[in-house]
């Protein structure tokens, strides 16, 4: 799988995991910017801009080692970061507001 495809079933894990947890998950049509999905809560209306990583490489035994920090454009826009553990885990960046 080239790191194209990666990046594609990583996002479409993630929505996955959102829509899971009460989310209505929209994804970016093109392939670069600062964002990948925007979420929404119908409950609350709450909003959010999520950039999803995807690398083997950010997790050791399921934990979380070398965690992506945001751009100067996603930080502007508030924009969270979820790491996706090819093994099924998913954990917001530090910088994110904790772990939904």
């Amino acid at each position: 799988m080239n790191p194209s495809q990666k990046g594609t079933v990583g996002e479409l894990s993630a929505a996955i995991w959102l829509i899971n947890q009460g989310w209505e998950v929209f994804r970016n049509v093109v392939p670069s910017g600062p964002i990948d999905l925007v979420a929404v809560q119908p409950d609350t209306g709450e909003l959010i801009y999520v950039d999803v990583k995807s690398s083997k490489g950010l997790f050791r035994d399921g934990v979380l080692k070398y965690p992506k920090v945001s751009s100067s454009d996603q930080k502007r826009l508030n924009v969270r970061i979820l790491h996706v553990d090819p093994a099924g885990g998913f954990v917001w960046a530090p910088t994110s507001l904790g772990s939904r």
